[in-house]
């Protein structure tokens, strides 16, 4: 999950040159730097694992979601006036995607994680949504990219992964 969203994380690098191209650069970095600010929060995906307390485990998640949707709201609050070829669009469903993990798949995996009577295919099951998770956010990853791209070419500017 965290490579997803590392994944996406680019910045401009090129100075403007018209007002367009400035509009078009501090649209892009401001989308991003949302993005990346959610990476970093993603990190504690694995806290969510790794502890043994089931009540601070749903607590990051409940942190989590509520992280996530105040980020939603900044992005989608985030204007600019051209064709972006749907790169907030992507974002805001890279956002939504990662709600639905949070809301669905990882309350499954604390309920397998916590169960009293652990079932014995548990891990396997846990590994399932892991895979699962990885493989859609990798689509959604290459849909926010095509349109970065496609966005960077319309606007003449360069990006830099980071």
């Amino acid at each position: 999950m965290r490579k997803f969203f590392f994944c996406l994380v680019s910045t401009l690098v090129l100075i403007s040159c018209g007002s367009n191209q400035q509009q078009a650069i501090e649209y892009n970095n401001k989308l991003v730097k949302i993005q990346k600010e959610v990476a970093l929060e993603a990190q504690k995906f694995g806290q969510l694992t790794q502890t043994d307390d089931s009540a601070q485990a749903y607590r990051t998640l409940a942190d989590l979601t509520t992280y996530v949707n105040d980020e939603t709201n900044k992005a989608t609050a985030v204007q600019f006036n051209g064709d972006d070829f749907g790169m907030k669009a992507s974002l805001l469903d890279g956002f939504r995607f990662f709600k639905k993990v949070l809301n669905e798949d990882f309350k499954k995996i604390l309920e397998l994680r916590f169960a009293t009577t652990p079932s014995t295919d548990a891990q396997q099951q846990m590994q399932q949504i892991v895979t699962n998770i990885q493989k859609e956010g990798q689509d959604i990853d290459k849909k926010f990219i095509d349109a970065q791209q496609q966005f960077a070419k319309k606007y003449k500017i360069q990006l830099r992964q980071l």
